[in-house]
């Protein structure tokens, strides 16, 4: 699935976690497997307890992080895709 700036992301419910400083540590239990996130990957991780469209958590970044707009797009994109293909959250299109 293609994500935008108008997709909504949410956490996959099915994943367990737990909040080590400023990590997530996370294990998908049906697939056996075991995830840290840095610290922006975990900021991510919060700002999705309810689902969100992207373009709201880029700049809820953008406010939070001394970082170029554009470069926090392109990031927090490839960060949603990849947890996407990993199962670790759900994103859906704008409306769905």
């Amino acid at each position: 699935m293609d994500i935008d700036l108008s997709s909504v992301a949410a956490r996959n419910e099915a994943i367990v976690f737990t909040d080590l400083d400023d990590t997530v540590v996370m294990m998908d239990v049906d697939e056996g497997q075991y995830y840290e996130l840095d610290p922006i990957g975990a900021r991510i991780w919060t700002l999705i307890e309810a689902a969100r469209p992207v373009a709201e958590i880029c700049d809820a970044l953008a406010g939070e992080y001394d970082v170029d707009p554009d470069t926090c797009r392109h990031d927090t994109l490839e960060f949603l895709q990849t947890a996407s293909e990993y199962r670790l959250v759900r994103v859906q299109p704008a409306g769905a």
